[in-house]
């Protein structure tokens, strides 16, 4: 037998050893493929739990309030009314804001800490952002209109203030992210109601997608078409 064939030349047996140990390999790699799929939707299931229990514990009747700047002494609860009134809340009851307390930023280069006001219920905090929005449909000589800090306090600048729902830390980086994704694909309507992001394309869409989990973000962006 020549030099070159002798090299080339394997034993059936080594041969079937070698494509056992490629098949192995292969079973090995989908195995773990398998196993990181699993683990990630288990840290969404996670996730997701903890995010239900935040809601369900306080932020289902929370309204967050943002960028009312800070002043010396100041009454959160009276501010939270004044905004009441601004917006057009009449006959604001005691009780209907049980507690209003101010939290730093997420973002911590904003300067202004955000007003967390916990309402007596869920009706009352819909009541109050139904509220805003309808003030911000309205319009004025200089078009739609804005809620500033001014229209709460005449000694305050004449900068924007903004009514949300409060949701978790994670479904605000979530909310972000699908609001980017949206911008980038011209979706029009993005927004929360009751912890959810819902997602709207246009007027037109009859469909309304909610998305709650990165999951599910992932799986609308893999089979977004425009």
């Amino acid at each position: 037998m020549s030099k070159d064939a002798k090299e080339g030349w394997k034993c059936s047996d080594c041969k079937q050893s070698d494509g056992n140990r490629k098949v192995s390999e292969a079973e090995e790699t989908q195995d773990t493929n398998k196993i990181g799929e699993m683990v990630k939707k288990m840290s969404d299931k996670l996730t997701q739990k903890i995010d239900a229990i935040q809601k369900s514990m306080q932020e289902i009747e929370n309204v967050e309030i943002r960028d009312v700047p800070d002043t010396k002494g100041e009454d959160v609860v009276n501010i939270v009314k004044q905004i009441g009134r601004a917006i057009g809340v009449e006959d604001i009851k005691e009780g209907d804001i049980q507690v209003a307390h101010r939290v730093e930023s997420m973002n911590k280069g904003r300067g202004k800490r955000s007003i967390i006001a916990h309402m007596g219920s869920r009706y009352i905090r819909n009541k109050w952002l139904q509220k805003y929005k309808n003030y911000r449909k309205a319009t004025n000589d200089q078009g739609a209109r804005t809620l500033t800090a001014k229209n709460i306090n005449p000694n305050l600048p004449n900068d924007p203030i903004y009514l949300n729902e409060h949701v978790t830390g994670n479904m605000k980086l979530l909310l972000k992210d699908t609001k980017a994704f949206a911008k980038e694909n011209n979706i029009k309507y993005v927004w929360i109601k009751d912890g959810f992001i819902l997602i709207k394309k246009n007027e037109n869409d009859k469909t309304v997608k909610k998305i709650n989990t990165r999951t599910e973000l992932e799986e609308y962006k893999a089979n977004f078409q425009t």
